[in-house]
């Protein structure tokens, strides 16, 4: 289970000021939160075959490199498991792959949406978000398919929040 703690995001040591120009992909994007706005809340529960024997470095990843910027977004991870069999079950274990479940919940489905289209937006495009590239782009190495389904309703503990960006571009001041 992943763990439902208090998140401290200290600021950044570095100045930024609103640029007039259209954002090149080599500017800096900082993070910019405007006011929350209370959302219906939802879980994703994503399903994946991975690579047989991945599951522990598949949980390393998400757990150290994905869930860290899904949190200063606004998601919270819940957990993650992987499918076990039973030696009496009637389900029968495949030999090429593993099965896990993740379970992350939303302020809402746009919340949702914004996470997966334009996370640079909520979060910016710092050493973090460069890990999280990283990171996706090893997870689909070793993932064979995919799936999510949403669930809705009233959840616990410490919600999720959606701040959309405010649209502004911003420089770095050396």
């Amino acid at each position: 289970m992943a763990e439902d703690r208090p998140i401290y995001m200290p600021g950044l040591q570095e100045n930024y000021s609103v640029s007039n120009s259209a954002a090149s992909s080599n500017e800096a994007i900082p993070a910019r939160l405007a006011m929350a706005e209370p959302r219906e809340e939802i879980l994703t529960l994503d399903y994946r075959r991975i690579k047989k024997g991945s599951f522990e470095e598949f949980h390393a990843i998400v757990s150290e490199r994905i869930w860290p910027y899904a949190e200063k977004i606004g998601a919270r991870p819940v957990g993650q498991w992987k499918v076990m069999y039973l030696p009496n079950s009637s389900a029968e274990e495949n030999d090429e792959y593993d099965e896990v479940y993740s379970l992350v919940r939303y302020a809402s489905f746009n919340h949702y949406l914004a996470a997966r289209e334009s996370p640079i937006s909520m979060g910016g495009n710092g050493p973090d978000f460069q890990q999280l590239l990283g990171a996706v782009e090893i997870l689909n190495t070793i993932t064979f398919s995919q799936s999510t389904e949403f669930l809705a309703g009233p959840m616990w503990g410490s919600k999720p929040h959606y701040t959309p960006s405010t649209g502004e571009n911003f420089q770095l001041n050396n």
